[in-house]
């Protein structure tokens, strides 16, 4: 792999859309996000739970009197102007203005139109009325605590009924004395803040879910520009040039994919400028989560066969991988679960002028950089002349993948096909641990009993997982017992797993998701993943690894194996 290549690549990416009319749309609407996003979150506060968005006037109002203009202008909603009394009935009348305020001695009379927005905007005014009320009446009491109760009254209404006729019935009870310590009074706190519930706002699930969002979103958004990119040269069948060239599958990924990672973090760069904190942090989350969106991307542009089932399929795609990120920050400050989400943790360390340490960062980080690793492996692979421009199945197309062990055959002799196949089991544990990650959110909230739901979709990720390299390497004629070398594979699978729920089974899980990961019985975990997989195998190298009724027949008898076992472990 030559960086100048790599180079090469980029720079035709960049210029070669310039030749488009609408390419060339598309790069300056991309340059007008890049400079619009900063602007747009420079006028973004976080105070607290409250989020204030910039300065909006949805009602203009018009005052006669400057004491309630300088009242009205805390609130964003209300946009106080200037006026006397003619010119004021005269604006409403002309809808110059949406409500009308006139104080004449020691009255206060508002007048709005007979229209929803008048009614919306008069029923905005009383509550930011409310609101300065209570806080003139809060400053009134803690200047003289003994206004308290003249300020804010408490009344008492007694309502006196007839007593009603009952049967009395006589009884004995004993008395018995409860052990315990003797009781004392409570010491009276020093300072107390009195607080009515009119004055509650509801707590936020974050204080900073809109930085985070904005953070993100561009990693949607370039990925599905590098994965039309790819579709492009597919479509138009410029890629065939590109094979033909000295240039290899590698190099022409990554040298597609740089613009658009360099756009991707300059933006975010720019975006933690206009927030005035920046945070290394930042650039290390958004890193892996934009190299796993470009690598599935590419890896859906390479199997679709026009732009409507790409955007199809990405779109799906994008909204699983956002609620994975963004639906355990639902659950901050309630469970430790939602330090699963790599974006939780960059959120907290933006608000915590980045402290943070690398050990916090790994468990989330780590299967979405496991991810991007194993999707642009794939996508480098599926990259091939016989992949693209041919008219093979999807299955065909993934098995090309795995032509990349050729380097272990032409290296390891004998013990070539052992290790290919341990390795295929490894492969593919951080796309099946990314979905198991994702399903165990859904347990914390909806219990344990959606595990009747979620544990055959874990079986079947799973044993298809492991059984998809050796099903490859037996269409390919590397090897020709399935049963033996899909136990190997089983073996690959379980190691991987059982390293990544090291990381895991810690506090973060609740008690479903623990029994639902790992079990006491390691070896009889290690036996059942064996078994299954030795199944699958075996009917694999009867189909000569071809998905036919015999070898699914197999696969779903291993599933059902697989999820019988479960079924144990919870019971």
């Amino acid at each position: 792999m030559k960086p100048r290549n790599i180079l090469l690549v980029a720079r035709w990416e960049v210029s070669r859309p310039a030749k488009s009319k609408f390419s060339l749309m598309s790069i300056l609407l991309l340059l007008l996000t890049i400079v619009l996003l900063p602007l747009t979150l420079s006028n973004l506060s976080f105070e607290g739970y409250k989020i204030s968005l910039g300065s909006y006037h949805l009602y203009r109002t018009g005052v006669n009197d400057h004491s309630i203009i300088d009242d009205l202008r805390e609130f964003q909603r209300i946009d106080p102007v200037y006026v006397d009394r003619f010119e004021g009935y005269e604006k409403l009348k002309n809808e110059q203005i949406d409500i009308l305020i006139l104080k004449k001695e020691e009255n206060v009379v508002i007048h709005v139109p007979a229209s929803d927005k008048g009614a919306a905007g008069f029923n905005e005014l009383k509550r930011d009325f409310e609101a300065l009320n209570e806080r003139h009446i809060n400053e009134k009491i803690s200047e003289n605590d003994s206004m308290h109760y003249i300020l804010k009254p408490i009344v008492i209404e007694l309502n006196f009924l007839e007593p009603q006729i009952v049967e009395e019935i006589e009884g004995e009870a004993e008395e018995e004395k409860t052990p315990g310590a003797e009781v004392s009074e409570l010491p009276e706190p020093e300072s107390m803040e009195v607080i009515t519930p009119s004055s509650l706002t509801l707590p936020f699930p974050f204080p900073s879910p809109i930085p985070a969002f904005i953070f993100v979103a561009p990693v949607f958004f370039f990925s599905l520009f590098f994965a039309s990119s790819i579709l492009r040269e597919k479509i138009k069948r410029v890629g065939e040039c590109l094979l033909a060239s000295p240039i290899t599958s590698s190099e022409i990924i990554l040298g597609k994919l740089s613009p658009y990672l360099i756009i991707v973090l300059v933006t975010s760069i720019l975006a933690m400028i206009a927030l005035g904190n920046f945070s290394i942090w930042v650039i290390l989350t958004i890193l892996p989560i934009t190299l796993a969106s470009m690598g599935m991307s590419a890896i859906v542009a390479i199997l679709s066969k026009s732009p409507r089932d790409m955007n199809f399929t990405l779109m799906f795609f994008y909204l699983s991988f956002f609620a994975y990120l963004f639906y355990p920050m639902l659950f901050v400050d309630i469970h430790p679960i939602s330090a699963l989400s790599p974006i939780t943790l960059m959120s907290q360390a933006i608000e915590e002028n980045g402290k943070a340490d690398l050990f916090t960062f790994t468990p989330a980080l780590l299967p979405i950089l496991f991810l991007s690793v194993i999707s642009l492996i794939f996508s480098i692979g599926m990259f091939r002349e016989e992949v693209l421009f041919t008219q093979r199945s999807v299955t065909d197309k993934l098995y090309a993948v795995f032509d990349l062990f050729d380097i272990i055959w032409g290296s390891l002799g004998k013990y070539a096909s052992w290790t290919a196949a341990f390795l295929a089991g490894v492969i593919l544990i951080p796309a099946v641990y990314l979905l198991e990650l994702a399903l165990l959110f859904l347990l914390f909230p909806l219990g344990g009993g959606l595990l009747i739901i979620l544990l055959p979709v874990v079986a079947f990720s799973e044993e298809l997982a492991k059984i998809f390299g050796v099903a490859a390497f037996i269409r390919g004629g590397k090897i020709k017992n399935g049963f033996l070398f899909g136990a190997v594979s089983g073996a690959g699978f379980f190691f991987a797993e059982k390293c990544l729920s090291l990381i895991y089974l810690t506090e973060f899980l609740t008690e479903e998701g623990k029994a639902f990961l790992a079990a006491e019985g390691m070896w009889a975990i290690l036996f059942v993943q064996i078994l299954c997989s030795a199944i699958a195998g075996y009917g694999f190298s009867l189909t000569r690894g071809k998905f036919s009724f015999k070898s699914i027949t197999f696969l779903l008898t291993a599933i059902v194996l697989h999820l019988i076992f479960y079924i144990i472990i919870l019971l």
